[in-house]
C-alpha cells in the first residue's frame, strides 16, 4: 500500500443538540493503475471523528457533559483533554479519531501510520489545530495465565508528532497541526 493510492471519503453533519461536528471517513485504496471509479476501489478502513470548534463553546467545561451523549471513549478524550486545558482555547479546532474498523487482511501498524499521515495532510489543509486519539491497547498473555496490558504503539504515533499527554491511564495522543 502506498499513500498516493488511498482516496478519503469524509462525511459529516453537525450535532445542532451539541455543537459537535461528528463524522466518519472511509478509506479506500485504488487498484493498480486504474482509474478512480467506484468499482476500482476497496475498502481498507473507516473511523469516526469529532470536531470541537471552541468558539462555539462559551465555556470549554461544558465540553465533558456534552461528550458522555456521544460515547465514553470520546469522554474519557475529551476528559482527558479538558484537564490539560492547553487545547481548549478559543479559536481552536480540535479534531478527536477513534473506532477503527479494518477490512480483513489491511490491518497492520504500518497501514494505520501511514491512513494517519494522509488523515494529517487532509486536517491541515482543513486548518484544523489539534488531532487527538486513544491508543489502543494490546494484552499480552504471559506465561503464569495474568494479562499485562502494554502500549508499544506510543512511539510510532510520537514518530508522527503526536505527544503524549497523560501517564497513568490509556495513553491519548495529541498532534498540533498548525501555529497558533
Amino acid at each position: 500500500m502506498h499513500i498516493d493510492d488511498l482516496i478519503l471519503n469524509v462525511g459529516q453533519f453537525l450535532d445542532e443538540d451539541t455543537g459537535v461536528i461528528v463524522g466518519s471517513v472511509e478509506v479506500n485504496m485504488l487498484s493498480d493503475n486504474m482509474p478512480i471509479n467506484l468499482e476500482n476501489l476497496t475498502t481498507v478502513v473507516d473511523f469516526n471523528f469529532h470536531l470541537y470548534n471552541m468558539n462555539y463553546f462559551s465555556d470549554p467545561h461544558q465540553l465533558p457533559v456534552i461528550t458522555d451523549e456521544l460515547s465514553d471513549e470520546e469522554a474519557y478524550l475529551i476528559n482527558t483533554l479538558n484537564e490539560t486545558q492547553a487545547f481548549f482555547i478559543h479559536d481552536h479546532l480540535v479534531m478527536t479519531i477513534s473506532d477503527f474498523n479494518w477490512s480483513e487482511n489491511y490491518y497492520s501498524l504500518e497501514n494505520k501510520m501511514l491512513i494517519l499521515t494522509k488523515f494529517i495532510h487532509y486536517c491541515k489543509y482543513n486548518n484544523y489545530d489539534y488531532l487527538a486519539l486513544m491508543v489502543e491497547k494490546e494484552i499480552k498473555k504471559q506465561v503464569v495465565e495474568t494479562n499485562v496490558t502494554e502500549f508499544p504503539k506510543v512511539k510510532q504515533y510520537e514518530a508522527l508528532g503526536f505527544e503524549r499527554i497523560n501517564i497513568h491511564q490509556t495513553p491519548i495522543m495529541v498532534k498540533k497541526l498548525n501555529g497558533n
